[in-house]
């Protein structure tokens, strides 16, 4: 099963939250607050 996703739109909407659409036609909002603590790539989510 090929687990890539393609994002064809993204946007900011407030604190930690995107609004995002893929290829496929799925969408939702991705609340990233919980990854801002984790390190790596994620410690910049903390600015």
């Amino acid at each position: 099963m090929d687990m890539r996703y393609k994002v064809v739109y993204a946007k900011y909407l407030d604190g930690h939250r995107l609004a995002i659409s893929f290829q496929d036609g799925k969408n939702g909002v991705v609340d990233l607050n919980e990854y801002k603590n984790r390190g790596g790539v994620s410690s910049n989510f903390s600015d």
